[in-house]
């Protein structure tokens, strides 16, 4: 039998059991590309060719040295029937690269190579967990790209099929493609292996086959309605974080592997992208990826917190859709002093203030009595905020002022120090605003005459004592009235800024019961210990839940205004 036609009509085939469809490999469509892999294979003077077979697709079985290939492949009217289920069908470029690939599997156990203590340093431990799902980082130096997909961050096996693929494809110059990178030493490692191996002999393979078409009993248009329903047709989410580059690795915040996680077993599909100096890299990667979705997490860019806003108007003149607000409210949210002058015209509390401009004097007005508070402008995660930034009196103020001048390099905004509780708001939504249950910082294990602040060492700083003596709790002393008071002003405070998909209000309320709206953060954390996922929690969402519903959300508001 062979490949060349079925002579049935499409009603027929689907009709037909794949086991009964009669065709092979021989005189097919298929075997000019088995043909060609086993050229490509002797120009690198490999002897080793890997039988062939039919199967419900790609794949060596595991640890043998054959190639399984959808039987869909094997001639014309089976690859329209895949179109025409799946939508797509491997067009001829990439049905070779796919040859090349699954080679790299064969060859490795073949020869057991995986098993080498020089295979396992340089590519990793074989027996590694194999993820089907998986978030890749584009453009990493650590890996090769052969096929679409980015399957060299998979696996070790993977990472040395796709390897071995570039380096047997015929005119590919990989010496220079990858010069000065890390996977070059992969490379160069895999050269030598095939010089070592390429002249040595193979045991002829006698196992079992990994699903042959032999035993496929079902019907043609059975295997696709089965096959069709195990597809997710879920969307393709990239995550955008920024990561630092100290001196011995680049490390990046634990909220992107929590996220990544919880997006996997979700169902969607997972690339990050982590930015650090390069406008580039951020358009590069987007362009390449094509993610129907970017989860934004960049709260700074060239390690400056005033840049966030101009990520994300980047992603806006891409016109590519991103969680959470767009540039213009992040803009105003992240100016504390336009943010004041905002809420001032609408009418919504906040603590009495002035501006210190950079290489400005300090004034204080007579309205304004110490003690006071001093902060940054423009820095969010608390930053530039310590147990000095309460000041009892000029000196301390002045000082403080020249601090966030000098060092913070921002502008200081000087405002009355509210004395009493601090409550968090968390807010979903955008056509209905979802407010969470109110969460509050407990100061009441701080030691008596520190400041009952919410310091930068507090928030980031795990083995400060502020860190471990404040607490977030649900509060249960807050009437009904007061709750929903709180919960006014933030939704008032989220509506006037122009807050997207998610964020969260700080308010203070003193001893007399006066509220006051201290700052908005339209990019909050979003970690599993934040005050948005306690907050989630306590109105009954899970973490999963939490997230889910933020992609839902974002991807619901884009296709709104396609």
């Amino acid at each position: 039998m062979n490949g060349d036609s079925i002579n049935k009509s499409k009603e027929e085939i689907l009709k037909t059991p794949i086991d009964k469809l009669g065709v092979d490999i021989l005189n097919s469509d298929l075997e000019a590309y088995v043909k060609k892999l086993y050229e490509e294979l002797d120009q690198q003077g490999i002897t080793f060719h890997p039988l062939t077979y039919l199967s419900d697709g790609w794949g060596c079985p595991d640890g043998a040295p054959v190639i399984g290939i959808p039987f869909y492949l094997v001639n014309e009217d089976l690859r329209e029937i895949e179109k025409e289920k799946i939508g797509t069908v491997e067009g001829t470029e990439e049905i070779q690269k796919i040859f090349r690939h699954e080679a790299g599997h064969a060859f490795n156990y073949a020869y057991s190579l995986h098993k080498l203590p020089r295979w396992q340093e340089i590519f990793g431990v074989y027996d590694k967990p194999y993820e089907d799902n998986f978030a890749p980082i584009p453009g990493s130096g650590k890996f090769v790209r052969h096929l679409e997909g980015w399957y060299a961050q998979k696996h070790p096996d993977e990472d040395f099929a796709e390897t071995f693929a570039l380096v047997i494809t015929p005119g590919f110059d990989w010496k220079n493609a990858y010069k000065g990178t890390k996977a070059y030493k992969k490379l160069a490692y895999v050269s030598e292996l095939i010089k070592q191996y390429k002249d040595r002999p193979v045991k002829a393979f006698s196992g079992d086959l990994d699903i042959p078409i032999e035993s496929i009993s079902l019907t043609v248009e059975e295997w696709y309605k089965k096959r069709i329903s195990s597809l997710k047709p879920k969307a393709k989410i990239l995550i955008l974080f920024y990561q630092e580059y100290p001196k011995k690795m680049p490390t990046h915040d634990e909220v992107v592997d929590q996220i990544k996680k919880t997006l996997l077993e979700l169902g969607y599909g997972v690339v990050l992208l982590p930015i650090n100096q390069s406008i580039e890299r951020i358009i590069n990667g987007v362009k390449e990826e094509k993610p129907d979705l970017i989860f934004n997490l960049c709260e700074t860019f060239r390690n400056n917190d005033k840049f966030d806003f101009n990520v994300t108007a980047l992603l806006e003149m891409m016109r590519v859709p991103f969680t959470g607000s767009r540039s213009g409210s992040l803009f105003l949210s992240n100016d504390k002093y336009i943010s004041k002058k905002i809420f001032d015209f609408h009418r919504i509390p906040y603590p009495d203030f002035f501006f210190v401009p950079m290489g400005g004097e300090v004034v204080i007005p007579k309205n304004l009595p110490f003690p006071l508070f001093v902060k940054p402008v423009h820095e969010d995660a608390s930053i530039g905020v310590d147990e000095n930034s309460k000041v009892q009196d000029e000196e301390s103020l002045k000082k403080k002022v020249k601090e966030i001048h000098e060092v913070i390099k921002d502008d200081a905004l000087v405002e009355e120090y509210i004395e009493g509780r601090e409550f968090f708001v968390s807010i979903v939504g955008n056509e209905v605003l979802k407010p969470f249950e109110i969460v509050e910082l407990d100061f009441s294990r701080l030691p008596q005459g520190k400041p009952k602040i919410y310091t930068y060492k507090a928030k980031i700083e795990t083995e400060s004592e502020e860190y471990k003596l404040i607490d977030i709790k649900v509060p249960q002393d807050l009437t009904p009235e007061l709750k929903g008071k709180i919960q006014e002003i933030a939704i008032k405070v989220y509506e006037v800024l122009g807050a997207s998909d998610y964020a969260r209000m700080d308010i203070r309320m003193n001893a007399e019961g006066k509220l006051y709206v201290l700052e908005a953060n339209l990019n909050p954390y979003l970690a599993q210990n934040s005050e948005t996922a306690i907050a989630a929690e306590a109105s009954g969402l899970s973490y999963e839940h939490l997230i889910g519903g933020l992609v839902e959300e974002a991807l619901s508001r884009a296709s709104s205004k396609i």
